[in-house]
């Protein structure tokens, strides 16, 4: 076991775990769609196609998605191993598509500051990528 390792990426996997999980079995768990989504987007080309319904349950799905990405990560053991971290690097490939899924959204409908957290949550889910990066690729890892 590697204590750097685990010390290093542990809390990455904290913050998009409680980030992902919440917000995606939240959604399934809210009772359908809620009503200020359709408030923010009715008005938008999203009610029409592919429909609200649809909107809201993939932003949930790819959200849960990325959730257990980071879950099968642990449990495959790259948090301690020294192995290439697939697992862990495609759920925060996920992540930032989630966040740019988001931005999207509330730039389509002129939400220009929320979009913009959302791009400096995209260009974070690239920096924590870069960082495992950097702590996977070490010689003692």
């Amino acid at each position: 076991m590697n204590i750097s390792r685990l010390l290093k990426l542990l809390p990455v996997y904290g913050l998009f775990l409680t980030t992902f999980t919440l917000a995606g079995f939240g959604k399934f768990a809210g009772g359908g769609v809620p009503q200020w989504f359709i408030d923010q987007f009715g008005k938008s080309f999203l009610a029409s196609f592919p429909g609200l319904t649809l909107s809201f349950y993939s932003i949930a799905a790819l959200e849960v998605l990325a959730a257990l990405l980071f879950v099968a990560s642990l449990l495959k053991g790259e948090l301690l191993k020294p192995v290439y971290p697939l697992v862990l690097n495609l759920a925060l490939f996920v992540s930032g598509m989630v966040f740019c899924q988001l931005g999207f959204g509330l730039r389509l409908v002129g939400e220009f500051q929320g979009a913009f957290s959302l791009f400096t949550y995209t260009i974070g889910t690239a920096v924590a990528y870069l960082y495992v990066k950097s702590v996977t690729s070490e010689k003692d890892a």
